[in-house]
């Protein structure tokens, strides 16, 4: 296929996309059916998927076809995993997260768990006995486990008090495509030229184009306030456009006609796309489309479509600098969540917090009193050269106005109004907003 794209027979792809799905379909229905046989086995008994990565162009279960039938799941943290599991998840079904214990980082776990509860994260699995325990048999970093046993007390006081933890699947969303995600390998393959053998699943995740964009995409989002969710192209309905008004195309290499209606329909009912790196190259037969179709959207739609020119991979470095160009690019993603009438950063921290990358925040509604909880935890990109631990942050509200809040982590609970609380390397606060008329 490689050779035959090196001479621009761009249908050779046809056949090897028409494997993956044969591949594909075989491991979803043994899998299934494994999982029919479990539950006559035993009634009752939960029955799910541990480590599903989510579909590659190397194979693997897709998030969609295990969430047909699974009781639970736990993705990995490759691509956009998670976002689809909870994009997808109906209320019965449960979303696990694999948490690490590092020695080298003990904050690192601590914040995992608080991450996975943010998006509304249904429990967490500890990885693996032989690295949580010594050859004696015991924890092989106690006060890493520790940290984590008080984090995941913290959470489960503050799901009590909100009485649900379940978020809302609305604001931003990528846009999710197999069939360019598979091209996508192809293409970076074709660049490889003779090295194109390390381009593995681990190797793709992490230096792909799609793949390395998409992350920068996730955490620009994460670190203004944004849970960046996952639709797939093939479900996409008119009705995103109310809970979804923004969508981001990331790398969208394959557009047949069922996908260009279905955008259309989207754009249709109010929705704003935003398009980043190649868009629509190939159509459902896997020829080139000769048309620009961000002229022709511009045109019909005016501006609500818009294109970003710029790589967002190049953010995964930016904020770990913690310099103004990061804070530009922040800027940005505040200045496209208003151009689509989302509202981002509840609040902004004064004080020592500042405007820096390990900020990120998760709204909950609670159905109970109608309020909105907000958490920012502290994990800063990089630690001193010499090893030392990170300083503390100080973190003081600026409440919007008509707004009032409450502390629930870290404690005393109680009103505030403008106090500061002081957070370490990988703790979370966490702060209930309440309407001051409720």
């Amino acid at each position: 296929v490689l050779d035959a794209l090196e001479q621009g027979q761009t249908r050779a792809i046809l056949g090897w996309l028409a494997r993956r799905e044969f591949h594909h379909d075989g491991v979803a229905r043994a899998v299934e059916a494994l999982a029919l046989e479990s539950r006559c086995l035993a009634p009752g008994v939960p029955v799910g998927v541990m480590g599903l990565p989510g579909r590659s162009a190397f194979g693997n279960l897709s998030v969609s076809s295990a969430m047909e039938w699974a009781d639970f799941v736990e993705p990995y943290r490759t691509g956009d995993a998670t976002a689809l599991a909870f994009a997808l998840r109906q209320p019965a079904q449960q979303v696990f997260a694999t948490v690490f214990l590092d020695s080298r980082w003990p904050a690192l776990g601590v914040w995992q768990a608080w991450e996975h509860a943010l998006r509304g994260g249904d429990g967490v699995v500890l990885w693996s006995s032989t690295e949580l325990t010594s050859d004696q048999g015991e924890l092989a970093d106690p006060s890493a486990a520790l940290e984590l046993a008080r984090a995941l007390a913290d959470i489960r006081q503050v799901r009590a008090t909100l009485g649900g933890w379940r978020p809302r699947a609305s604001g931003v969303a990528l846009l999710h495509s197999f069939e360019s995600t598979a091209v996508s390998w192809l293409l970076d393959a074709q660049l490889d030229g003779a090295t194109w053998p390390r381009r593995l699943a681990s190797y793709q995740d992490a230096y792909g184009t799609l793949e390395a964009s998409l992350t920068g995409w996730t955490q620009l989002f994460e670190d203004v306030g944004l849970t960046p969710w996952a639709l797939e192209l093939a479900h996409l309905e008119p009705s995103a456009a109310r809970e979804h008004p923004l969508l981001v195309a990331n790398h969208l290499v394959v557009l047949d006609e069922s996908g260009l209606q279905r955008l259309e329909r989207y754009l249709t009912g109010g929705g704003h796309l935003l398009i980043s790196g190649q868009f629509a190259r190939f159509d459902g037969a896997w020829n080139r489309r000769p048309a620009d179709w961000f002229q022709t959207w511009s045109a019909a739609f005016g501006d609500r479509v818009r294109r970003f020119d710029e790589d967002p991979k190049a953010y995964r470095k930016l904020r770990q600098e913690q310099g103004r160009a990061a804070q530009s690019w922040r800027e940005r993603a505040r200045a496209w969540a208003s151009w689509a009438g989302l509202e981002s950063d509840l609040f902004r921290p004064r004080g020592a917090a500042g405007d820096i990358p390990w900020q990120s925040a998760s709204r909950l509604e609670s159905s109970q009193e109608h309020a909105r909880c907000v958490c920012v935890w502290a994990l800063p990109a990089k630690t001193a050269a010499d090893g030392s631990p990170p300083p503390d942050l100080q973190l003081e509200l600026d409440l919007p106005a008509g707004w009032k809040a409450e502390w629930l982590v870290p404690g005393p609970t109680g009103p505030v109004e403008g106090s500061a609380r002081e957070l370490k390397s990988g703790q979370a606060a966490v702060v209930r907003f309440v309407p001051e008329t409720h």
